[in-house]
């Protein structure tokens, strides 16, 4: 019977030891090794020599425990493709190399190892790995390693120190969590293409880890939360082709974490959860470019946030490119070096959805930001609200194209109040919003442009903006612009767009000019209540609706004041120009100040109730011009105005196209109206029609027809000007027939007759008008114009009868003074009668001598003379009495007798009126 089979431990081993004598790779081929004569073998225990370049073995399988706690191994140890079941303990030990590559190895327990080059866990399927305080000189690389452990942390390398890099790549898998926290990395840390799942907890724990170069996540698959809070990293975070899942907590908490240079979500990079990078300092880019962003839900009441930004710093640019984000983006407080750019991105609040178009609440909230370059955000949509207040911006601020969508309860989609902002804000290339944009208080120092954009509301109210302001592009405002309160440098235009609901620059201070070009369209209230336009306003169209206020044709269904445009206590130190201005509703100017020309010639103004200009108080240092063609169907109110140029009303239409017939509606109220120039009232459109009131108004020069002043009704008591035009082709001793058709200045019959058809009938403007005659040296025609007051007061003045019967003979015996040789014609006609009757009573005998011895010869014109005057005694009167003949009859007697006395009353009165008129006891006026 043969002997039994010896062991192959000792040639096994023997042929090892050859092999780590010539330093060569000892291949086991799956044979079993115990693990203590490793252990043995590296510590030196056994006498043998071992080659510089350390033990390698490969495809063994360790029986035992490697156990090399506290041990010194002086050379490197290679066990790959090996089988440790019971795993590696190196706690305490020093390690020159140590290299498991490709092995399976049930664990290991490095705490406090020191190895002195690479520990290469390359390829190895492991249960755990402890390397707490390890201290590692070289590399740590697990690429293509698989953790299988169960543990809370299955590679827990908390306050490692690696001079090299550590990597988890390249197929790197762990079923538990990383810990890494207050590590020291020399290098990198590398899980690129990685996979690691740890769903709702945190797979990757990092904080306070310090990383020389850069950490690298490009093409992972992460499941949990990557946590490297107030870590510092020298290098790049690169997540790269990245998928990073943790629905409803973080995938990536960097807060407070620092890097040398950019964090990079680029090509197809996927985050489900929050990214966080509060408080991070980045010293280079941040940048989404193709990246994925989602955060369906959050725990209440926090609302889902995709990336939460708040107080990063970055030394250059934030940059989202062609990604897609749903939840919020916060950047509030954020620092940025350089330019904030979004483009061709996509940005939705959790439940909104492109496809019905609906936004939400607030979605990108960057208050308080401080961005050094731009921010600019290019063909973007955004499904909820911009928030930018508070916010500085170095450079400038532009939207080119894109859209933003809020839900129906917000009414603006944009804020930048109180925002600093260095250089332009725009809004550009068919950008759409369905909220309002909003800038009050903003410090802007460059060009606000509106261009080919859409909105529901532009605010920027008490806004201060060094450039100027532009709109224009066929573009469209909903409810409103308002500038309420604002300063703006530079010139203001209004081009080729239409807003909606009115424009408001009330109390705005305009240091340039404000042009509203011929394809601007206001529909609803334009406003300058209180501005103040150190430019001039420019408003003229050739036939477009400037100004349009209530758009039904019926507007007396419409509510509101119906005030077009309203300038109520304005300051316009230029012109304001509304040449061929179409205007539907009341333009008000109110104790406005303008300091240069207010033209409205050839515009068009549609009343609102009767009420179309309204320039009650104002101040105009040039001209006032409403002519060539100016048409309006309401009042115009100039009451207390004062114009220093020329007020001109040439061949304007003034008035309802159908007037009342009863109580005609005010045409133009200028009661109380100074021009200091001249006013000319002259071709008025033949549909002019209503009331004018002049009363107490005062003008330098008075220009005008009749054929204007009759189609109205006209007040004009207590009217005065300097001077009047007055035509001299017709003397003022041809007042018959009718006035003339021509339109050039009035006749005296026609002015005349101005006066007479005034209405509330008064005296003080023939008085008036005779003055300027007076001053003028046109004597007559003043006499002329006081005869026709005396002669109209008759007829209008409401006189007594006795009033009535004295201006009558006032009238007809002087000529109220101004022709007291007038009275001598009924005197004389008087004296003719007399002789005649005086002639046929003596001849019927009824007048007889008084004594028959007074030898008096009758007179038959001394008699009458003698009837006539008194004071003057011709002997006549006293030599004859009357006495009745026989033959005469009673009527015949009592008619010469009647007669006489007629005679002598008449001459008393007859002769009293021509000797007061003739002294000038009568006053002329």
């Amino acid at each position: 019977m043969s002997p039994a089979p010896q062991p192959l431990y000792p040639p096994l081993q023997n042929d090892l030891l050859a092999c780590a004598a010539r330093g060569e790779v000892f291949d086991a081929k799956g044979s079993t090794i115990q693990a203590a004569f490793i252990a043995d073998l590296c510590s030196g225990r056994p006498e043998a020599t071992i080659h510089p370049r350390g033990v390698r073995v490969k495809n063994a399988c360790l029986d035992g425990l490697l156990d090399l706690d506290g041990a010194t191994v002086a050379n490197p140890l290679y066990l790959i493709d090996s089988k440790i079941p019971n795993g590696v303990t190196i706690q305490d030990a020093v390690i020159r190399t140590f290299v498991l590559e490709g092995s399976s190895v049930g664990s290991i327990a490095g705490r406090r190892v020191t190895v002195g080059g690479l520990l290469n866990l390359n390829r190895c399927s492991l249960g755990s790995v402890a390397l707490h305080d390890a201290r590692i000189q070289g590399s740590v690389a697990a690429e293509g390693a698989r953790l299988r452990s169960t543990e809370e942390f299955g590679f827990a390398a908390d306050r490692i120190a690696v001079t090299g890099s550590l990597f988890l790549r390249k197929g790197f898998r762990c079923s538990s969590g990383i810990t890494l926290v207050d590590c020291e990395i020399g290098g990198s840390l590398d899980l690129t293409e990685s996979a690691l799942r740890r769903p709702g907890k945190a797979v990757i724990r990092g904080y306070r880890a310090s990383i020389g170069g850069g950490a690298l996540f490009s093409h992972a698959r992460i499941r949990g939360e990557i946590q490297l809070g107030a870590a510092h990293i020298g290098g790049s975070m690169e997540f790269v082709g990245s998928r990073l899942r943790n629905p409803r907590g973080r995938t990536l908490n960097l807060e407070g974490v620092r890097t040398g240079v950019a964090i990079l979500f680029w090509q197809g990079f996927m985050s489900c959860g929050q990214i966080r990078l509060a408080f991070a300092d980045v010293g280079g880019n941040v940048e989404f470019d193709n990246a994925t962003l989602i955060q369906e839900s959050a725990p209440s009441p926090d609302p889902p946030c995709c990336l939460h930004a708040h107080g990063l710093r970055t030394k250059s640019h934030v940059r989202i490119i062609a990604s897609k984000c749903t939840g919020q983006i916060i950047l509030a407080r954020a620092g940025i070096g350089g330019d904030l750019t979004i483009r061709k991105s996509e940005f939705w609040t959790a439940g909104a959805r492109p496809v019905n178009g609906s936004g939400g609440g607030e979605l990108f909230v960057a208050t308080g930001a401080n961005i050094s370059g731009e921010a600019t955000f290019i063909s973007s949509s955004f499904g909820g609200q911009i928030l930018l207040a508070q916010s500085g911006i170095g450079l400038s601020l532009g939207f080119q194209g894109g859209s933003i969508n809020t839900h129906a309860k917000a009414n603006f989609s944009f804020l930048g109040s109180d925002a600093t902002i260095g250089g332009a804000v725009y809004f550009s290339d068919g950008f759409t919003t369905n909220g309002g944009i909003r800038f009050t208080r903003a410090d802007i120092t460059g060009q606000v442009s509106l261009i080919s954009c859409t909105a529901k509301r532009f605010e920027m109210d008490g806004a201060k903006v060094h450039g100027g302001l532009s709109a224009g592009g066929k573009g469209t405002v909903q409810e409103g612009l308002s500038l309420a309160g604002s300063e703006i440098d530079g010139p203001v235009t209004m081009d080729e767009v239409t807003v909606f609901q009115g424009v408001n620059f009330a109390r705005a201070n305009l240091k340039s000019s404000l042009k509203l070009t011929s394809k601007f369209d206001c529909r609803g209230e334009f406003s300058l209540v209180s501005a103040r336009i150190l430019g001039s306003l420019i408003a003229e169209s050739t036939s477009l609706a400037l100004f349009i206020g209530p758009e039904k044709a019926d507007r007396k269904d419409i509510p509101g004041s119906g005030v077009a445009l309203r300038g109520d206590g304005a300051q316009v130190q230029g012109d304001i120009n509304f040449r061929h201005a179409d205007i539907v509703g009341t333009v008000r100017f109110r104790n406005a100040d303008v300091s240069g020309d207010l033209d409205f010639a050839g515009a068009k103004i549609s009343a609102w109730h009767g009420r179309a200009l309204r320039l009650t108080g104002a101040r105009v240092g040039g001209g006032l011009y409403l002519r060539n063609g100016f048409t309006t169907d309401g009042a115009i109110r100039l009451a207390r105005a004062r114009v220093n140029g020329i007020l001109d009303f040439t061949a304007s239409v003034i008035g309802p196209a159908d007037p009342p017939l009863l109580a005609p509606l005010m045409a133009i109220d200028a009661q109380g109206l100074d021009v200091q120039g001249v006013m000319i009232l002259r071709a008025l459109g033949k549909r002019s029609a209503g009331t004018v009131s002049f009363n107490n108004a005062r003008i330098g020069r008075l220009v005008d027809d009749w054929r204007s002043w009759k189609q109205f009704h006209y007040r004009i008591d207590g009217l005065e000007f300097k001077v009047v035009e007055q035509s001299r082709t017709l003397r003022v001793s041809r007042d018959e027939g009718e006035p003339s058709k021509t339109e050039g200045p009035m006749t005296l019959r026609q002015r005349i007759e101005w006066l007479h058809d005034q209405q509330d009938w008064n005296v003080q403007p023939y008085e008036h008008i005779a003055r300027v005659f007076r001053d003028g040296g046109f004597e007559a025609d003043a006499q002329k114009v006081l005869i026709r007051k005396s002669q109209h007061l008759r007829e209008k003045g409401g006189l007594t009868r006795s009033a009535t019967v004295k201006n009558w003979l006032l009238d007809h015996l002087l000529s109220y003074g101004y022709n007291p040789w007038r009275s001598l014609i009924p005197m004389a006609l008087m004296l003719l009668i007399g002789f005649w009757v005086f002639q046929s009573a003596l001849t019927a005998h009824a007048l007889i001598p008084k004594d028959k011895t007074d030898k008096t010869e009758f007179n038959r014109f001394a008699y009458s003379l003698d009837a006539f005057i008194p004071l003057v005694n011709l002997k006549q009167r006293e030599a004859f009495v009357y006495v009745r003949p026989s033959n005469l009859s009673s009527g015949q007697f009592v008619f010469f007798q009647t007669y006489f006395w007629v005679h002598t009353g008449l001459g008393w009165i007859l002769t009293t009126v021509a000797a007061a008129g003739l002294t000038g006891l009568i006053k002329k006026e």
